[in-house]
């Protein structure tokens, strides 16, 4: 329940994000780059960020549990790569829904009423 709740706020926040960065979009349109490559910018960007995320995450998880681990002598690693790739698909997957709503036209008309 954490997970979805987690990746659901994930996805509003990256939606807001690019709302309040559309001047930015706008004038990156306006200077030639295409929706596609704009859009692969704000993917990029934001990929590397999830990863990083979830690699310190995992990191301090494991720095933190790691003496109350130790005293069972087997850490449960199926359980905790299963918890990883879940939440690497749906961050990516708030990503990529996120991403889809940066659209050409509303950008051009942001350019326009500035």
């Amino acid at each position: 329940m954490g997970l979805i709740l987690g990746a659901a706020g994930l996805g509003f926040t990256l939606i807001r994000n690019f709302h309040l960065r559309h001047h930015e979009f706008a004038l990156m349109m306006a200077s030639g780059f295409s929706i596609q490559k704009i859009r692969g910018a704000i993917l990029f960007d934001h990929i590397i960020i999830i990863f990083w995320g979830v690699f310190t995450g995992t990191v301090s998880a494991l720095t933190a549990t790691f003496h109350s681990v130790q005293a069972s002598n087997e850490l449960p690693w199926n359980i905790i790569l299963v918890m990883i790739i879940s939440i690497i698909a749906i961050g990516l997957a708030a990503l990529w829904f996120s991403v889809r709503s940066v659209q050409s036209s509303s950008l051009i008309n942001q350019l326009r009423r500035e």
